[in-house]
């Protein structure tokens, strides 16, 4: 008998996308024991019928691995269950976007699972309202396998992550096709081996669940905000924006904020300026006797071409200096030269400390590099060259592990990125925590409380969280 094993990246697409419309993944059904299906377990996979030929009529064993999206690193995945000895619901993988294919495999589930419900809605009413670029899209298929609950469960550590890529090492040596978000394995071996190598926690005869997933619509309700209302949430500009925004309009909070980050003895009286962007540094804030710099990465790296090379990033560099450089045309009055041959100096002696600074590393380079250069750039041209600079990189809990840092927690690995200690936005929730007169103070702290979280969970509790609303659980 043969076998077919699958990989279903869930809770991500264009479909989902469309949150203005509501949309629900199908894959909600994955997670949850549907009633009036004879006591089995219903499981999404694919909705147009696109299945290799030769499996279009499988009747073997077929097993589904269901993993997730892992902080924006697209080949890392986050595993949420896996379902093994799965059957296909005959006829739901006739092939083509044809209204005539989709009705018939429409009919094809209804056939087999006419009445599957959770909650107090039918499945297919909890999808009725879905719709794709504008149109209806509720009636496709809404289930591709079946199974007994007895053959589904979840790792028993919910941050186990795997890497999913064509590179040695890999934990599945495959990519994972970005459009169809799943994947047919190729080599049943290793797979088989991922599989046993994780320790499995199995569906719950007791409670009639699937661990982690109790079909309760409260515990995956989203804390709304300002940043939810308009999306902007895990938006670093956003976010860079209202800290400086509350650090400003708080006397308080900055006193902490300083004290506790670096570790000085501000009495809260000296002048401070923040500045935001400046030459693309999140937060710079410059008091009189020190210098803090922020960089804010929440979904994003360091890495990024075009800093490699010690050419790229004295070109970079230099370029944040523009307003420097004279022009390439030479005054004719005397008085006029004068200052354009005080600029050009000027321009020359930036010129020199970048590349010393640049020279100083072989590479390659990131943009923690350029911007370190720069700070010490800003600093020779402020006359502050003796005041020290504290660099700090702010990262979610749940992207922490991307960067390799040492003991002290400052970044290794980059030139210059050992100068920025690594602090989490629960570093900074216990801080803004601390400090009741700030603006927006509800909103901003259950916004961190998303970032301080060790699992990038926002979006799959967002569907989940509909889902079951919508079947009135």
């Amino acid at each position: 008998m043969s076998k077919l094993n699958l990989v279903m990246n869930t809770f991500s697409g264009r479909y989902l996308g469309e949150r203005s419309n509501k949309n629900i993944g199908h894959e909600n059904i994955n997670f949850f024991m549907p009633s009036n299906t004879d006591g089995f377990y219903l499981l999404w996979f694919n909705c147009d019928g696109v299945f290799p030929v030769q499996y279009r009529a499988h009747d073997g064993e077929i097993n589904l691995l269901m993993v997730t999206n892992f902080a924006n690193e697209k080949d890392k995945f986050r595993v949420l269950a896996f379902a093994k000895n799965c059957h296909l619901i005959p006829g739901v993988t006739i092939p083509s976007q044809k209204p005539e294919s989709k009705n018939a495999r429409h009919t094809a589930f209804l056939s087999k699972f006419g009445n599957a419900q959770y909650g107090h809605e039918t499945l297919e009413n909890i999808f009725l309202d879905n719709t794709y670029q504008g149109n209806p899209d509720g009636d496709n298929t809404l289930a591709t396998f079946y199974t007994s609950p007895d053959n589904i469960s979840v790792p028993d550590d919910p941050n186990l992550t795997i890497q999913i890529r064509d590179v040695d090492g890999a934990d599945i040596k495959q990519n994972m096709a970005n459009e169809k978000m799943r994947m047919y394995i190729k080599d049943d071996d290793s797979f088989d081996a991922l599989i046993k190598s994780i320790n499995w926690i199995p569906f719950d005869r007791e409670h009639n669940i699937l661990p982690g997933f109790n079909p309760n619509s409260n515990d995956f309700k989203e804390n709304e905000t300002f940043f939810t209302a308009t999306r902007n949430e895990k938006d670093e500009l956003s976010l860079s924006n209202i800290i400086a925004y509350c650090l400003s309009n708080s006397s308080e909070l900055f006193r902490n904020f300083v004290n506790i980050l670096v570790g000085a003895n501000y009495n809260g009286n000296a002048e401070y300026n923040i500045q935001r962007e400046d030459k693309h540094v999140d937060l710079t804030i410059m008091l009189n006797d020190r210098t803090i710099i922020i960089e804010n990465k929440i979904d994003s790296t360091i890495v990024e071409k075009g800093y490699e090379t010690k050419e790229a990033l004295i070109e970079k560099t230099l370029r944040a200096f523009k307003d420097y450089k004279p022009s390439d045309k030479i005054p004719k009055r005397q008085n006029k030269r004068v200052e354009y041959n005080e600029k050009l100096a000027l321009y020359n002696e930036i010129k020199s400390k970048i590349n010393d600074l640049v020279d100083a590393h072989d590479g390659p380079f990131c943009q923690l590099s350029k911007y370190y250069i720069q700070s010490r750039v800003d600093a020779f041209l402020k006359d502050r060259e003796d005041i020290p600079i504290n660099y700090f990189f702010l990262v979610p809990n749940y992207t922490k592990s991307k960067f390799d840092t040492d003991k002290n927690n400052y970044l290794i690995g980059k030139p210059y990125s050992n100068n920025y200690k690594m602090i989490t936005y629960e570093d900074l929730y216990n801080i803004f925590s601390g400090v009741q007169n700030f603006p927006y103070r509800d909103d901003v702290l259950k916004e961190f409380e998303l970032l301080k979280s060790d699992v990038d969970n926002a979006d799959q509790n967002r569907q989940i969280y509909t889902f079951l609303k919508k079947a009135g659980l």
